[in-house]
C-alpha cells in the first residue's frame, strides 16, 4: 500500500467565532507551494474516488510520478470513477464544488470537530451532485456511546455575509439530517470502526 503525504500537513486550521455554526479557516502553512498543495489533493481526490479499485489508483500513481502510460481499460476505469465532476472544464461550479468536498475529506481527520480528532471519517460521495450530506465524522465522546458531527459544505460567492449561507446549510441537516444518517449507516462502513 502506497504511503502518500498529507494534505493537512501543509494547512493551518483555525477555529473563526460565528454565532451560527462552526466556522473553519483554512489557509496555507508559510513555505507550502499551491502547487504541492493541488498536487497532493489531486492524488488524494483519485485516491479516495477509486478506492473500490485499489490496483488501477497504484497504476495511475505509477503514471503520474513518472512511470509507464496507463493500458485502455485503466484509462477508461479512472475516466469512470474519477470522470463525474471532473470530465466537462466547462462545467467550473461543479468542478470547484468537488474540489472543495474533497478538500473537507482531505483535512477532516485533522478537524478537532469540539471532541478531539474523529475515529473515523465517512465521505461517500461519489459526485458533488449527489444527494446528502457532505460528511460525518465519528468521535470518542468519552461515554459509553459515540458522539459525530455531520458536515455540510455550501457555496458562498456572494457579497452578503455568510450567515444566510451557513443557516441554509444548517436547516438543511436539521429537516435532513435523520435521513442523511440512515443512508450512510446502510453502508455499514462506519459502524464497525475503531
Amino acid at each position: 500500500m502506497l504511503v502518500l503525504p498529507k494534505v493537512a500537513d501543509l494547512l493551518v486550521l483555525e477555529d473563526i467565532a460565528n454565532e451560527d455554526a462552526r466556522c473553519i479557516r483554512v489557509s496555507m502553512k508559510a513555505g507550502a507551494s499551491i502547487e504541492d498543495l493541488a498536487h497532493r489533493l489531486g492524488v488524494d481526490i483519485a485516491r479516495r474516488l477509486m478506492d473500490p479499485v485499489p490496483e488501477v489508483f497504484e497504476r495511475w500513481h505509477a503514471h503520474v510520478t513518472g512511470g509507464p502510460a496507463l493500458d485502455e481499460t485503466d484509462e477508461a476505469v479512472v475516466r469512470a470513477y474519477v470522470g463525474a465532476d471532473f470530465a466537462n472544464p466547462a462545467d467550473v461550479t461543479r468542478i470547484e464544488g468537488a474540489v472543495v468536498e474533497h478538500l473537507w475529506a482531505s483535512v477532516a481527520e485533522a478537524l478537532d470537530g469540539g471532541w478531539g480528532r474523529p475515529l473515523y471519517v465517512e465521505h461517500d460521495h461519489f459526485s458533488v451532485i449527489d444527494h446528502g450530506p457532505d460528511g460525518l465524522s465519528v468521535y470518542d465522546v468519552g461515554a459509553a456511546d459515540l458522539g459525530f458531527r455531520l458536515w455540510e459544505s455550501k457555496r458562498h460567492a456572494a457579497t452578503r455575509k455568510v450567515t444566510t449561507t451557513i443557516s441554509t446549510a444548517a436547516k438543511q441537516l436539521r429537516d435532513h439530517g435523520p435521513e442523511y444518517l440512515a443512508r450512510l449507516g446502510c453502508s455499514g462502513r462506519w459502524l464497525g470502526s475503531n
